[in-house]
């Protein structure tokens, strides 16, 4: 038996899948080699310079500050403060209103960024933030987000009589590594693939149909391993794939992701031919 496997770490011998951009998936591929599992990164999504940089550098250079500015995740802010040093302008000055962070990662950016925070949501959804944020009629807010950021959040401040200031500060675009993922699901030799974005689910689908499978081969060869997601909206596009959520986040986060992997592995035992091949 593999020496690995007879330790008590909670994902030993676990094959598990990371979707995640490459340079993201860093962290979360460390916390589970600790854990005894054996990360795999297929990245299905790579973050990229909006194609055309007006509308973002329009919003930053805005005559009148912003009541509020809503950073959605961690490449926003990332984006949002290197654009902000392109162009030349204190950050303060964009954040003198109040300032929200949707996650503890993006949070965490916020702070190191030497930002104080007015608010965190409960959870990582749009509909969390309408219900949590407080009155906003005729205030500004600056959003900046994914080019393929869903409008519930923009459209619902606007519904709540916000004027929303929505500009693109990033693209999420394919990786073609994804595509190796289609081997290893042949082979057999994965137990976990996660997905933390609903981009991320598209995306490696995309990616095993253009190695020559069929969706629904890629969806059968899926269907063999856990399918685990950061949350339900990520849940309900893998979903409208055709794929069966095994593991959902109860905490929206990576942190949450993890508990999920371990809560779900600690009740299914492991494949003894597996890891001894």
């Amino acid at each position: 038996m593999n020496d690995v496997c007879s330790t008590n770490l909670p994902l030993a011998g676990r094959r598990i899948v990371l979707t995640r951009a490459t340079g993201q998936s860093t962290a979360f591929a460390t916390t589970l080699r600790e854990l005894g599992a054996e990360p795999i990164v297929c990245s299905a999504i790579s973050i990229a310079p909006p194609d055309d940089w007006g509308p973002l550098d329009a919003a930053l250079q805005a005559a009148t500050p912003y009541a509020w500015v809503v950073f959605t995740s961690v490449n926003a802010v990332r984006a949002v403060f290197e654009r902000l040093a392109a162009l030349r302008i204190p950050a303060e000055r964009l954040t003198q209103g109040r300032v929200a962070a949707i996650g503890k990662a993006t949070a965490r950016v916020v702070r190191e960024a030497g930002i104080a925070l007015d608010f965190v949501p409960s959870s990582s959804v749009a509909e969390t933030i309408l219900a949590e944020i407080g009155p906003v009629a005729g205030r500004t807010i600056f959003l900046p987000q994914a080019d393929i950021a869903r409008p519930t959040l923009a459209e619902g401040l606007a519904a709540q009589g916000a004027i929303v200031s929505a500009a693109v500060a990033y693209r999420t675009v394919p990786d073609p590594q994804a595509a190796e993922l289609a081997a290893l699901l042949q082979a057999g030799n994965v137990d976990a693939v996660t997905f933390t974005s609903s981009s991320t689910v598209r995306y490696t689908l995309d990616a095993l149909q253009s190695t020559g499978l069929d969706l629904a081969t890629a969806n059968a060869l899926l269907s063999q391993t856990a399918i685990a997601s950061i949350g339900p909206i990520t849940s309900q596009t893998a979903r409208e794939y055709g794929l069966e959520v095994a593991i959902e986040a109860r905490e929206y986060d990576m942190a949450g992701l993890t508990a999920g992997l371990i809560e779900y592995f600690q009740a299914e035992p492991l494949n003894k031919e597996a890891t001894d091949a």
